[in-house]
């Protein structure tokens, strides 16, 4: 988890004085500090910018204190946000005073929450000196530039009871990230059932990384509801969180998980300069709260600026005005009591009043937090060693943990069998557990004679219940499980009561959305399943954790000061729920229930050349009970996605060749998921073997770590700029890794800088991962080996060396390092696919390690993985780029417009080995075929005119032919018949002797004329021949008056065709 220590108080020197003000002055309730004359301080910088919170205080709390403990014995309901406000919080009138004495003091952006509980603003040290009536000092903690009121935050006696809290007064948090990381760890429930250490019961245990599949198993899910009807939230804070939902995309696609609604609810301004060392717990909780939920209706990330107090209070009453989630997650605290480890003076206590207050108007709501209890055993953690409890610092629990208003949960060795199912947990040797020195045990933890100490002190213990939170030992020892996330597009396993909080969110989700969200408030719940809550007396569902110890306190029969209650068995809770009176309301369906909608998945333009754009549309999705469609998730299948609420698509571009599966799958309103609707893309072009120096599918930003551990201890060889595959044909029977660092001007000794991937259907021995690598530990001149790597019971990294490398590998000064891989070495052949590809550097052990040794594999520095895998296509196939050879031919070259044409590409040719798969005919008027895999076509030529139709084939690996075959095509003009134009058809010859004349019609080679008493003959006259000319004179016409019939005949394409008239002969 997130820790961070408040250190408030201190004897200064040369202090600014605040100028005397008329009005008397009250302390506020909140952060009453002490003296420390040990610590040197000096007067913090006037002009300094600070954001402020000040925090106001609820009203009839005595009310409210009874409506909440109604909740608790189902005398009250949850209330809305609307009636907690109206009867709860500050007025208006209250309220106002506070925002004019703050503008009196030259604050400005002042902003009020929609609560009326909290007042921002931002101005300056000196105006907050004036306006506080407290010195704000400057001063060195751990070697970096703190501040902090030297003296008790006051405000005028007028205000004294409206104001709780002034928070952002100082900045003296240290921020200890907790999440300690073991990349490319064997992870469990993916891909194997290697397991190691078999207990002696027979069962097995392992040290490895649980997928949520695995999770599932271990805590029960079966078949219960899924988290699919609930709302969960997540407290941020420092980055804008692009990183963290990619990572979030790409967990769910490796994990086959839905790809569920994300919003960002940003309470504060990101920072100019991002701080990104928190997105390593922002993954943790994220994919660990829907992993385990296996969906939920919506992730809500509520985030904030910093981890800073006057930021995260922030979060926590956005949380709460909008009373949307149901359950969320922090996994941060801060020291009750903080004890410098050096000085050994106290440094003051902190005041949770403000978000005491935030969490009950959450719980009145019907809402829950989850809290982390802490990861250093009993002793809060001022000074921690990588999840090893602190020795010599007294005890101490964290807050938020310690509010009696949240979910307090602790840690657990979660280990398992071969089959992912429950074995055993052991209390977390340091997770945080104990008594508040300050916090109130709450009434449903003051009465249950289970918890030690809550009825005879009054004071709040900690934790509720726990959950896995990592091996026992510590990072990279012991033995226990990992959670198995994406942290920065890397697999990595991640331990702390980080996890075991957003655990806990995802289990209750579930049994809130079973409930259709009627439970409320977790906590009371919980210990209402201790129907005795006598000492040792147990939760029913709950896991009674016996053993283990976090450094003061040992687990054992019952509550204890290490895991609370114990963790969930979700179906057994379930059940116990149920026989308890927390069932489903009528008319509630949990989504394990609901009929399934079904996806539907139209896409255009499946089959074309890299860059391809498909369209993609889901409006066919329907559901059987017509309900709503409320989210459409849609996998492009080469590591991107889609996430929406409506039917309309977005547009796709595909840059990498290969055949990809686009999946969609659409929720229905009652939290159902429907099965994938898939559309196959086919993405033409160079494979990614034959692309001159491999394909790069590996890429890291140089300088940015994905681990704890990362440093640049290696003047740059350590830091990752890209990495490459390819099978170039230049080295036959051999696959080529490439990557490139900073710089190798000098080898450094002991490092290792490795390629990991496992083999599709075909994993490492020991469910290791197969590796390449470059090694600098075994002597001053690097080597080149390959083999796999394995994690031993001790947590080590264990390198069994197979081999070297081919004489072809090697480095040079400017960074690159190509290791070249004898296919035979791992019997890699074409079609082979590489999965989990991960380029790393890492401090690194002799890879003769027996594992006798205290040595471990090293640390790692930097690494990055890719998504898509590698498919293995050939050397041979890149020989000499060998594309396909397209040949055009057609049933007819010319005709008559309209021309119907068969345009053929069958007697195209491929290299050997290969065939012609796919066909596109350019039909040379405009219009093109789509790529098809039928090598024939029929067009129409509607308009006259000569066109070049063309020809591109792409064999069976995608390789498209180089130049179009093409062939001209003749649609001529259809033929028109002569037509008599004098005289007037219809009229009164002129006499006995008349010339007709017509014009030359279309495609006519010749003509005749016949004149006659009856249509059609010629007894008046006939031209004995075929005429070229267009007109003829006629002589001898009778003069009766009676109808002459004139037929005018035009001779195409070898055949007659006419035209009949009729006209009067002159009278005499």
């Amino acid at each position: 988890m997130k820790k961070f220590v408040v250190l408030f108080l201190f004897s200064v020197v040369a202090l600014r004085v605040p100028a005397a003000l008329a009005q008397s002055w009250v302390p506020v309730a909140a952060n009453t500090p002490s003296v420390n004359s040990k610590v040197s301080t000096t007067p913090a910088p006037a002009g300094q910018t600070l954001n402020i919170v000040v925090g106001l205080r609820l009203q009839n709390v005595s009310s409210l204190g009874s409506f909440l403990q109604g909740l608790r014995n189902g005398s009250s309901t949850p209330m809305t946000h609307a009636a907690f406000v109206a009867d709860y919080s500050p007025t208006a009138s209250q309220v106002q005073p506070v925002v004019d004495y703050l503008a009196s003091k030259g604050f400005t952006n002042i902003q009020v929450t929609e609560d009326n509980l909290l007042v921002s603003a931002q101005g300056t040290v000196g105006q907050a000196e004036q306006a506080f009536n407290t010195p704000i000092v400057s001063f060195t903690l751990s070697g970096k530039a703190a501040y902090a009121p030297a003296a008790p935050v006051m405000v005028p006696s007028a205000l004294g009871n409206i104001v709780l809290q002034v928070l952002g007064l100082s900045n003296a948090t240290q921020i200890s990230n907790q999440l300690s990381m073991q990349q490319n760890l064997n992870v469990m429930g993916r891909n194997s059932t290697f397991v190691m250490n078999p207990s002696a019961g027979g069962a097995d245990l392992s040290i490895a990384g649980l997928t949520p599949g695995a999770l599932r198993t271990a805590y029960d899910a079966g078949t219960t509801s899924t988290g699919g009807n609930t709302v969960v939230a997540v407290v941020s804070a420092g980055s804008d969180l692009h990183q963290v939902i990619a990572d979030l995309r790409q967990f769910e696609l490796e994990n086959h998980l839905p790809l569920i609604p994300v919003q960002v609810r940003q309470v504060a301004p990101v920072p100019t300069t991002q701080d990104t060392s928190g997105d390593g717990e922002w993954d943790l909780d994220s994919q660990s709260i829907t992993g385990l939920a296996y969906s939920v209706k919506t992730l809500i990330f509520y985030n904030t600026a910093s981890l800073n107090d006057s930021d995260l209070v922030l979060a926590n009453d956005a949380f709460a005005t909008d009373n949307i989630a149901k359950v969320g997650n922090m996994s941060y605290g801060e020291c009750e009591d903080v004890q410098d480890s050096t000085l050994k003076d106290n440094l003051g206590t902190v005041g949770a009043n403000v978000f005491d207050e935030i969490f009950a108007e959450a719980i009145a709501q019907g809402q829950t937090w989850s809290a982390s209890s802490g990861d250093a055993g009993a002793a809060c953690g001022v000074v921690t060693n990588l999840a090893t409890p602190d020795s010599g610092v007294p005890s101490s629990v964290e807050y938020p943990a310690s509010s009696p208003n949240v979910v307090a949960v602790g840690g657990t060795s979660l280990f398992v069998n071969s089959n992912y199912n429950y074995v055993m947990e052991l209390a977390w040797d340091a997770g945080g557990g104990g008594t508040s020195n300050l916090e109130p045990a709450p009434i449903w933890q003051f009465n249950d004679l289970a918890v030690p100490t809550a009825a005879t002190t009054g004071l709040r213990a900690v934790p509720d219940i726990s959950m896995a939170a990592g091996p026992e030992g510590g990072a990279g020892a012991g033995v226990g499980t990992y959670a198995a996330v994406v942290v920065n597009g890397a697999d990595a396993g991640v331990l702390g009561t980080s996890w075991s909080s957003p655990l806990n969110v995802g289990a209750w989700a579930r049994l809130e959305s079973a409930r259709c969200n009627t439970l409320g408030f977790e906590a009371p719940i919980i210990y209402s399943l201790d129907t005795t809550q006598q000492p040792g007396s147990t939760a029913a569902g709950f896991h009674d954790v016996l053993l283990g110890s976090n450094g003061q306190y040992s687990a054992g029969p019952g509550w204890d000061f290490t895991t609370g209650y114990g963790s969930f068995d979700i179906a057994f809770v379930d059940a116990a729920l149920n026989s308890a009176g927390y069932t489903a309301p009528a008319g509630c369906v949990p989504p394990n229930q609901v009929p399934a909608p079904a996806a539907a998945l139209a896409a255009t333009n499946n089959v074309g050349v890299a860059p391809l754009t498909v369209a993609f549309n889901g409006s066919g999705s329907s559901d059987p009970a017509g309900r709503a469609l409320t989210n459409y998730g849609l996998d492009y299948g080469d590591g991107s996605v889609a996430v929406q609420g409506t039917p309309n698509l977005p547009s796709h571009t595909y840059v990498a060749t290969g055949t990809h599966t686009a999946s969609l799958q659409v929720t229905n309103s009652g939290g159902a998921i429907s099965a994938p609707a898939t559309q196959a893309i086919t993405v033409l072009g160079t494979p990614p073997g034959c692309a001159a120096g491999g394909d790069q599918l590996i890429q890291a930003t140089p300088g940015e770590f994905n681990g704890t551990e990362g440093q640049d201890i290696g003047n740059g060889t350590d830091v990752i700029q890209w990495g490459s595959v390819g099978e170039p044909a230049s080295l036959p029977g051999e696959l080529v890794f490439t990557m490139k660092v900073n710089n190798l001007t000098t080898v450094q000794p002991g490092f290792r800088w490795a390629f990991y991937f496992n083999i599709a259907a075909r994993p490492a021995p020991g469910n290791g991962y197969y590796y390449v690598a470059m090694v600098s530990s075994d002597g001053p001149s690097p080597v080149f080996n390959y083999g796999y790597k394995t994690v031993n019971a001790a947590g080590f990294g264990q390198y069994q060396v197979l081999g070297s490398l081919n004489a072809a590998s090697n480095f040079t000064p400017d960074g690159t390092i190509t290791l070249v891989l004898d296919k035979s070495a791992f019997a890699l052949a074409t079609g082979d696919v590489l999965t989990h590809l991960e380029a790393v550097t890492r401090t690194s052990a002799p890879d003769d390690l027996t594992g006798t040794t205290s040595a471990g594999e090293g640390l790692t520095q930097e690494s990055a993985g890719a998504v898509v895998p590698y498919t293995l296509v050939g050397n041979s196939t890149c020989a000499s780029n060998a594309a396909p050879v397209a040949q055009l031919t057609a049933s007819a070259t010319q005709g008559t417009a309209p021309f119907a044409v068969t345009l053929n590409g069958s007697s195209s040719t491929a290299a050997t080995g290969a065939s012609v798969a796919y066909y596109q005919f350019n039909f040379g008027d405009g219009t093109s075929s789509a790529w098809q895999t039928l090598p024939t076509v029929q067009h129409t030529y509607s308009a006259p005119g000569t066109y070049t139709a063309s020809l591109q084939v792409a064999d069976n690996r995608g390789l498209v032919s180089g130049s179009s075959s093409t062939l001209a095509i003749t649609a001529k003009a259809p033929p028109v018949k002569a037509a008599i134009s004098t005289p007037k058809p219809g009229s009164t010859l002129g006499g006995s002797s008349q010339t007709f004349t017509w014009n030359t019609g279309t495609g006519v080679s010749g003509y005749a004329l016949w004149l006659g008493t009856t249509q059609g003959g010629h007894d008046i006259y006939n031209s004995s021949s075929t005429t070229s000319a267009t007109s003829l004179t006629v002589t001898r016409i009778p003069t009766r008056g009676r109808t002459v019939y004139v037929r005018l005949l035009s001779y195409i394409n070898g055949a007659w065709q006419y035209n009949d008239y009729t006209y009067k002969e002159a009278s005499h």
